[in-house]
């Protein structure tokens, strides 16, 4: 980083310093060609760690070289603790080369933590890699955001770090159709008719051999898997149906929240549906599924081709 991104990745990390919750731990990880940290392991939150945090975002210069994100995300991974939740903030205005291993090492991460890590992305400047912010806020269940070097940011960080403190609502189902939907896929004897395919179960039990995914499947919702979603950050998800399935009239959404059980209903306007550009999003979305390796296809492990 420097001039205007190093600047306002400053900025950025000393509103971040100045907003944590008092009851947290905390540490800062400087990155370029090499990497350190600013405590040796996470420090509690207290007047003597802030002070020296706030000096350190202060006096940060562009002195580390290239952009190597890899080994300074694995030491942090590494060096979490394992009794409480994490929230990583990753702060990057570069590009790497390495994408699908970094999302591989933040996925297995996570996955071992149990929900118990999130990563959140934030991109700085006009040259960042999108598909590098966008990507890694993917694979650790939290979500990306972009400013620019003129551009107030105090609202994004802030929103930001508010919903990484919170647990998240999960555990989504999304009702599409009023068509009866076996989670599962038929049997070879169930062969008269036979329910709806649906492909976006969390069930990965694969197919008989005979089954073909591909033709038999009659609903598709992309993303196949519905991350946490976050207060105040948009999110779409699309669902395309084979010609005769009906959507319904009103969309139904529930999920879990820490405070309970959650659902919402929401329209559904007939126009929205016409033409093809929904299509070709819905089709996009698919297909970056099928990048991540989280797509229906990923899921069901033995598919015939």
């Amino acid at each position: 980083m420097q001039g205007g991104p190093m600047k306002k990745a400053s900025e950025a990390l000393q509103l971040l310093l100045r907003s944590l919750p008092e009851d947290c731990l905390f540490n800062v990880i400087s990155f370029g060609s090499r990497f350190d940290s600013l405590f040796e392991k996470s420090q509690s939150y207290s007047q003597e760690s802030f002070t020296k945090a706030l000096k350190h975002a202060q006096e940060m210069t562009a002195s580390y070289g290239g952009t190597e994100i890899y080994n300074p995300l694995k030491w942090a991974f590494e060096n979490s603790r394992n009794d409480m939740p994490t929230s990583v903030f990753l702060l990057t205005d570069g590009q790497v080369y390495n994408v699908d291993q970094i999302v591989e090492l933040i996925k297995s991460c996570e996955e071992k933590k149990k929900d118990d890590l999130r990563l959140f992305s934030i991109g700085i400047g006009d040259s960042v890699s999108h598909n590098l912010v966008e990507s890694v806020s993917r694979a650790g269940k939290g979500y990306s955001q972009f400013v620019t070097n003129t551009e107030r940011m105090d609202k994004k960080i802030l929103g930001m770090l508010k919903n990484a403190i919170k647990p998240p609502i999960k555990d989504y189902n999304i009702t599409w159709t009023d068509h009866i939907i076996e989670d599962s896929l038929p049997t070879e004897t169930n062969t008269v008719n036979n329910p709806i395919i649906s492909c976006f179960s969390n069930i990965t039990t694969p197919p008989p051999a005979d089954q073909n995914i591909f033709t038999d499947t009659k609903i598709q919702q992309a993303p196949f898997l519905i991350p946490p979603i976050y207060p105040g950050v948009r999110f779409i998800v699309y669902c395309i149906l084979e010609k005769g399935v009906e959507a319904c009239k009103e969309i139904i959404l529930s999920a879990n929240s820490h405070d309970g059980p959650m659902k919402l209903s929401i329209p559904l306007d007939p126009v929205i549906l016409q033409g093809s550009k929904m299509h070709t999003l819905a089709a996009r979305k698919l297909i970056q599924d099928l990048e991540d390796g989280t797509s229906f296809i990923h899921k069901h492990h033995s598919v015939k081709f």
